[in-house]
């Protein structure tokens, strides 16, 4: 969430591409698109896109551009490497995407009460109406073109592939996991007016979670949110905050980097300023509560609703290793809940045997976002580096990879002698030939003011379309 994915290209001057795995976005997302006519889930896209038709020509060799450059993936880290490629006046950059749709996780992995995260969609835009930018929409990289055609289309090819209890257990203490705990505490009237799903919405409106308890399998010092996150937890209105003060025993902040330093003040903090009676307080008030050195075993079923979670069993653990290791104590405890939310980071996949991908780690095999044994094909966005840090993390690997993508095509590592067909072959031919329809940049911004004109109706954002069938219906209409 989103995109907060990883991004594979593949230099051919002129075009540029970038590959979306499926994932879930910790970013606040990136991951796979769900197939036409059912809904989208929250995962990381995949998006693959190349020239728009109508506003551009397809064909770059009557405009002296001689660079060809591919990005599959239509995320964040596709348009940051996309907006770096085009700093070279002889590139164009076509982006493939899998939805209709762009912008990955900034999209749909994005807290909805978090909408200046997704001011960056300004830039985005920018990107792909750069008259040397295409996008192409509704394109499936393995399914409706295979990476060997992207390459041998483009001089380089860019891969950005990516309630009714009172009681909620979320699995991790990642930024997602915060944000999980800040919608389901905050108020109701907060949340609709920004572009959140009505369906969401109705479901919230039933919720009588009133306490959310976040497990981690490591203590306060290997926390992955950030300050931002926790401080908006904190001053969530009629919501008590709950540490233990064990947890945070012997912890000296002297020593630590500013960061830490200040996240570690700010727990120590709210664990000191929260009444005795925090516990008792909560049939007056919501609550949230960080549960630490806790790892799952076993889901444990409601026997007084059969098929239902009612408690969630846990194993103990301690730190070794320097507190890089949770092993466990042979300890273990319950907690009741009636759910459990898992938000425990991002999984890539790969859907073309031919890229070099890492399963144990995620991550395309990479050196700076040059892929390891193809000339002329880079990576950019958690493919490449793997489901860590946010947006601007994104933005300076993608800037990385565009650098090196220009770099080798200064130094000659991309042939840009021969020329290549770039969407030529990709949109008028092989998607031609399979009927595949492509959603184009004006297309997607039909859909766009579609979802604005259903949100102010209801006073909000917008109102985002649900399905790919009802995307491809307002575009092509």
């Amino acid at each position: 969430m989103l995109s907060r994915g990883g991004s594979l290209v593949r230099s051919s001057l002129g075009n540029f591409s970038s590959f979306g795995v499926a994932g879930t976005y910790g970013g606040h997302p990136a991951g796979s698109s769900a197939d036409m006519g059912r809904e989208i889930r929250f995962r990381a896209p995949v998006s693959l896109s190349t020239s728009a038709p109508n506003r551009r020509q397809h064909s770059t060799a009557a405009a002296n551009v001689n660079v060809k450059v591919c990005v599959i993936g239509a995320g964040a880290a596709g348009f940051y490497t996309a907006q770096h490629v085009l700093k070279s006046p002889n590139t164009v950059v076509d982006i493939y995407e899998s939805l209709p749709v762009p912008f990955g996780l900034v999209r749909y992995g994005v807290a909805p009460d978090h909408p200046e995260v997704k001011n960056c969609i300004h830039t985005f835009t920018q990107v792909a109406k750069n008259l040397r930018c295409n996008y192409f929409g509704n394109v499936k990289l393995g399914t409706d073109v295979s990476f060997r055609q992207f390459r041998e289309a483009y001089h380089a090819v860019v891969l950005d592939i990516n309630l009714d209890v009172e009681r909620c257990v979320v699995i991790g203490q990642g930024n997602v996991a915060l944000d999980v705990a800040r919608i389901l505490l905050s108020p109701l009237d907060k949340i609709k007016a920004t572009d959140i799903t009505e369906e969401a919405v109705e479901t919230l409106s039933r919720s009588r979670v009133k306490r959310v308890t976040l497990v981690g399998r490591r203590g306060p010092l290997q926390v992955a949110f950030t300050i931002k996150e926790l401080r908006e937890l904190i001053k969530l209105p009629k919501t008590l905050s709950y540490l233990h003060e064990e947890d945070f025993a012997g912890i000296d902040v002297s020593k630590m980097e500013r960061p830490r330093k200040r996240l570690t003040e700010l727990m120590l903090k709210t664990l000191h300023e929260q009444p005795p009676s925090v516990v008792e307080s909560c049939h007056k008030a919501k609550i949230w509560e960080l549960k630490f050195l806790r790892s799952p075993l076993e889901f444990m079923e409601d026997i007084r609703a059969e098929g239902r979670v009612g408690s969630v069993l846990l194993a103990v653990n301690r730190l070794e290793d320097g507190g890089r290791v949770a092993v466990p104590t042979g300890r273990v405890e319950m907690i009741s809940s009636g759910i459990v939310l898992k938000s425990i980071g991002y999984s890539s996949s790969c859907p073309d045997d031919d890229i070099p991908f890492d399963g144990r780690k995620g991550v395309i095999v990479n050196e700076a976002g040059r892929v390891a044994g193809l000339p002329g094909v880079y990576c950019s966005g958690w493919v490449k580096t793997g489901p860590v840090g946010v947006i601007v993390s994104t933005m300076n690997g993608s800037f990385e990879t565009g650098a090196n993508l220009l770099k080798d095509l200064n130094s000659g590592v991309i042939d840009s002698s021969v020329s290549k067909p770039g969407s030529d072959l990709i949109v008028n031919q092989i998607l031609k030939e399979k009927g595949v329809r492509h959603v184009t940049f004006e297309q997607w911004e039909k859909i766009n003011a579609y979802e604005t004109e259903m949100g102010a109706k209801k006073n909000k954002l917008a109102d985002k379309v649900l399905s790919v069938e009802k995307m491809l219906e307002i575009a092509f209409s």
